[in-house]
This record gives structure tokens, C-alpha cells and sequence, in this order.
């Protein structure tokens, strides 16, 4: 008897976690499509975009993207090759950082600058990640 209900309590919890995990899937999959529930604005939009629509769907795409690489880089643990992950999302980052404090048309927002940080950040976790592995090398040996 209590066997049965464990049985049941674990089949309702897996049942609710897969659930969950569904809606999540399913509300990931429509936020570039968000902005088509909003109807057509003709005053000024927000953030310096011509419409909320504009800026729904530019912010949204980039946390669409961002969800896909975080998942990604959650799936990939203990792979040598999650440390270059954070890049991409850290690319991300900033730009939604750029899109929602309007920082379109500001030197944040120049390509040179774009590179720079990129190059910077990839080389510190590149070397962090190096780095960390030859110190844990040096302590097995």
C-alpha cells in the first residue's frame, strides 16, 4: 500500500516536472512571435524604436537566442568545450543591454568597440579556463 503511493507521488511529480518543462518549451518557442499580438501603433515606440512592436521583437529574438545557448551550456557539463559558451551569451547580453537602455547610437554600440569586448572577454575565459587546468593538473600530480 505505501509502495503504491510512492509509486503515485513519484508519478505525479515527474508528471508536473514534465509539465512544466513543456510550457516552458512552448512559451520559449513563441517569444519572437510576441510582438504580432500587439496591435499596429502609429505614436512613438520605446527605447528609440519606431513602435513596441519593433522593440518586442528585437529584445525578444536576442532572449529567444540567449535561452538557447544558456540551455546549451547547462546541457554541456563536464565538456571541455562549455567554457566557450559563455561567450555567445555574454555576446547577448550586451546587446540587450544595447536595446534596452537605447544605446543604439552611442559608441556602445560601434563595431569596434562590439570587437574589442568580445576579444577581451573571450581571452579571459580562455585563459581562465587554461589557466584553472594547469593548476588542477599541478595539484593531481
Amino acid at each position: 500500500m505505501i509502495q503504491k503511493h510512492l509509486t503515485k507521488m513519484k508519478s505525479t511529480t515527474t508528471t508536473s516536472k514534465e509539465f512544466l518543462i513543456g510550457a516552458l518549451i512552448l512559451i520559449c518557442s513563441v517569444l519572437p512571435y510576441i510582438h504580432d499580438a500587439i496591435p499596429r501603433e502609429t505614436q512613438s515606440g520605446i527605447s528609440g524604436y519606431s513602435s513596441l512592436r519593433v522593440f518586442l521583437y528585437i529584445t525578444l529574438i536576442n532572449v529567444f537566442g540567449m535561452i538557447g545557448w544558456l540551455i546549451a551550456y547547462s546541457e554541456a557539463k563536464g565538456k571541455r568545450y562549455r567554457f566557450v559558451m559563455i561567450v555567445p551569451i555574454i555576446n547577448i547580453m550586451y546587446q540587450l543591454f544595447i536595446y534596452i537602455l537605447n544605446l543604439k547610437k552611442t559608441s556602445f554600440n560601434d563595431l569596434n568597440l562590439k570587437f574589442l569586448i568580445t576579444f577581451i572577454i573571450s581571452l579571459l575565459v580562455f585563459l581562465f579556463y587554461f589557466l584553472r587546468k594547469i593548476k588542477k593538473n599541478k595539484q593531481s600530480v
